[in-house]
């Protein structure tokens, strides 16, 4: 784990701590409730785009604390990414993304020592190696 994210993770469970579960989560609606509030405003042209950030930000971090409380962050992560790559597939376009979260292999799990080792290929998703790449591929067009 990356050094801001163990002092992020550490901040969050002190917040957990003090204000507790129920609280934190009740937090979550609080801050959503005010972006759409600010977001409506906005599209109303009422408050201009820029009031968005501090709302932006604080959706953010519950979100963040959210995905720490449940311990979602590889679940998160990996559904970014598959939503990602469907966007890019629904949009036509080709360029590759990686992994958001390079500590393994999305196809086979295997333990991703260097990241830059990994590969997209032309499906949109990465793989740790091109044999990796090769083998899920053909099972993707065999599905076909």
């Amino acid at each position: 784990m990356k050094e801001r994210e163990l002092k992020m993770n550490e901040l969050y469970q002190k917040a957990l701590e003090f204000w507790g579960k129920d609280l934190q989560l009740n937090m979550v609606f609080e801050e959503l409730g005010e972006l759409i509030t600010k977001l409506s405003r906005v599209i109303r042209n009422r408050i201009p785009p820029t009031d968005l950030a501090e709302e932006i930000a604080d959706v953010e971090i519950m979100l963040e604390q959210l995905t720490y409380i449940y311990k979602l962050e590889e679940q998160v992560q990996h559904a970014k990414t598959e939503k990602v790559v469907r966007l890019q597939e629904k949009l036509g376009i080709q360029e590759k993304i990686l992994w958001y979260n390079n500590t393994e292999c999305p196809q086979c799990g295997k333990l991703i020592e260097d990241p830059k080792k990994i590969r997209a290929c032309e499906t949109g998703y990465s793989y740790c190696s091109e044999e990796c790449a090769r083998e899920h591929v053909k099972d993707i067009y065999q599905e076909e």
